[in-house]
């Protein structure tokens, strides 16, 4: 097996568990969904299924588990595909358009910034390119503020 399956199995089990913390909260939010899908990745469905196996083997196949998975697999498909139709055709802001509004230079503050507006637009906080920015500012504000504490 190269390095990428190798990767690939150990995202699928290092999540698989997440599926069932989801399920036991009952109500999670759309960020949540979000981290979990961007965590898990071209493996999402694997995930599902692994997820599904261990609840199995676990549980000995009692209804009441698969019955929670299966809802909450249902409700992360139905938030899955209301993110991908909030995704523009193109970004709000790019690295570029970071920097410049923001006054940064390239590094990883950059990358943490468009990550929180990646986030904003796909649970549809940020449906503009203003509203882009507003996000921007506040994730600068966030970090900056971590690095002081």
């Amino acid at each position: 097996m190269g390095g990428d399956e190798v990767e690939a199995v150990s995202r699928v089990i290092r999540l698989h568990l997440r599926m069932g913390h989801l399920a036991s909260a009952g109500e999670f939010s759309d960020r949540a969904v979000f981290r979990f899908l961007k965590a898990a990745g071209d493996e999402f469905f694997e995930v599902i299924l692994h997820a599904h196996a261990d609840r199995l083997a676990t549980h000995h196949r009692k209804a009441a588990p698969f019955r929670e998975l299966a809802r909450t697999v249902s409700r992360v498909l139905v938030a899955r595909r209301k993110m991908a139709s909030r995704v523009p055709q193109e970004r709000f802001l790019d690295g570029n358009d970071v920097m410049k509004a923001l006054d940064l230079k390239p590094g990883p503050q950059v990358g943490e910034v468009l990550r929180a507006v990646e986030e904003a637009v796909a649970v549809g906080a940020a449906r503009n390119r203003g509203e882009a920015l507003k996000v921007a500012r506040e994730a600068l504000d966030r970090s900056r503020r971590q690095v002081i504490s």
